[in-house]
């Protein structure tokens, strides 16, 4: 009966260990994420419509990134546009959509310089939002681009009203 109670002691503290070793490295990654989210962003800064990969790596750091099926951009002639299409967004609350894609495309206009358009579609093409940059900019005081340099500001002036519309 004592072997069978240290076994169990010695499988109760391996569990225990393992537990804390797997908590440690999720919460460890997890703050890493967050922590090098805006530096992230920040890097994407001065981006322009026809770099493919900064504009890829933008939209799958925004919100509603889990849904992205494809992007495409249009760089031919002015005005330059990015669209992007999302797969099962009609599983998505429609407040939310519109929130993220109101800051999915201030945030695009503040790191990628000369896109003047940005177009959300469905997967099946259909139109969700279409925002223009002046439009965008006009909303605030300052020069898009110069909100993203200040996380604080960002936070208070670009995130906040958005999300709390």
């Amino acid at each position: 009966m004592k072997r069978n109670n240290k076994m169990l002691l010695m499988l109760v503290i391996a569990m225990c260990l393992l537990v804390m070793i797997i908590f440690w490295r999720t919460v460890k990654t997890d703050s890493i994420t967050r922590d090098n989210l805006d530096q992230l962003i920040y890097s994407y800064q001065n981006t322009y419509v026809g770099d493919n990969s900064s504009v890829g790596g933008i939209l799958y750091l925004l919100p509603l990134s889990d849904n992205v099926a494809s992007f495409s951009l249009q760089t031919k002639s002015e005005p330059y546009a990015i669209t992007v299409q999302y797969k099962g967004i009609d599983h998505v609350n429609e407040s939310k959509v519109a929130q993220s894609t109101a800051y999915n495309a201030t945030t695009i206009f503040a790191l990628v310089t000369n896109v003047d358009e940005v177009i959300f579609e469905t997967d099946e093409g259909l139109e969700i939002a279409r925002y223009r940059r002046a439009e965008i900019q006009n909303r605030y005081n300052e020069d898009l681009s110069s909100y993203i340099t200040d996380r604080a500001v960002w936070t208070k002036e670009i995130m906040t009203p958005l999300f709390e519309q």
